[in-house]
């Protein structure tokens, strides 16, 4: 009789075991599957041709003020620093990139 009381024991904690993994998988998987998903339309900002569709100008980017962002090359830099005299430069540096 304890022979079978055990074993029944065995079959009802194998039973709860397999229950609670399952539970525990939908409890990590389950959010990662959820509201993931985004659909983009990548098309929205272009024109007939394929092209990125915009209405910045140049008479806008020689506003001053105009930030513009360049790795750290000096021929880079000199060439926006000619095109665009009231514009403000940020420096990146290219070597941290390689790491």
């Amino acid at each position: 009789m304890k022979s079978m009381e055990m074993s029944n024991k065995k079959e009802y904690r194998f039973k709860y075991e397999i229950i609670w993994a399952v539970i525990i998988i939908a409890l990590i998987l389950l959010p990662q599957l959820i509201g993931t998903t985004k659909v983009i339309d990548e098309s929205q900002g272009l024109d007939e041709s394929g092209c990125p569709v915009t209405s910045t100008t140049f008479e806008d980017l020689e506003a001053e003020g105009t930030v513009f962002g360049t790795l750290t090359i000096t021929e880079w830099q000199d060439a926006i620093e000619k095109r665009f005299p009231k514009g403000v430069i940020r420096h990146y540096n290219f070597c941290r990139w390689l790491d």
